[in-house]
């Protein structure tokens, strides 16, 4: 009950029904003949005839990937910390596009291993020897992504030379990192 100072009391109930009352008699309000707009919902999810099309396509293969495994592998000890000359290339291409990138010394070691490892097996390392160099090199994560990029060159063709014929466009970008809730 709501006492309203000496003129009587209202139930809830009343109050209730007051406010909506007044929450629907406002400017623009609908009786209950007037027509309501139609609500239309953009359908998220393909028609039968799309899921169709897709199960008939043709799958493509996946490309292969050469993977070995050696029983012993020694690491070069030999200090990392001067960036080799195609990261210094990609940062100078990164700043230009307003993107600053920090090497690690740890990311450096993985990647002369992981290169060396190939160019000795004609192969990526297996997943316990990619661990067991990434670890090696000092890092906390087993989560390290690569790439690589192959051709032939001349011998007498310097590192330099090559990142420098490499070319790199004025659009360089970084790849969008997902955000990650630990929630």
């Amino acid at each position: 009950m709501i006492h309203l100072g000496g003129r009587g009391t209202l139930s809830s109930l009343a109050v209730a029904l007051m406010l909506v009352t007044l929450g629907c008699a406002g400017e623009g309000a609908r009786g209950p003949g007037a027509k309501h707009p139609s609500l239309k919902i953009a359908q998220p999810f393909p028609t039968r005839d799309a899921l169709d099309k897709v199960a008939q396509t043709p799958l493509q293969p996946l490309p292969t990937q050469s993977v070995a495994t050696t029983a012993e592998w020694s690491f070069d000890t030999t200090p990392v910390d001067a960036p080799a000359p195609v990261e210094t290339r990609h940062a100078q291409a990164a700043t230009k596009a307003g993107v600053h990138l920090t090497y690690a010394k740890e990311l450096r070691c993985v990647a002369r291993e992981l290169a060396r490892f190939r160019l000795e097996h004609d192969a990526y390392p297996d997943e316990r020897l990619k661990r067991f160099i990434v670890a090696s090199c000092g890092l906390t994560t087993t989560q390290v992504s690569y790439a690589e990029q192959r051709g032939e060159a001349p011998p007498e063709i310097s590192d330099e030379k090559l990142v420098e014929q490499f070319g790199y466009s004025n659009n360089f970008q970084v790849p969008a990192l997902e955000k990650v809730s630990l929630n």
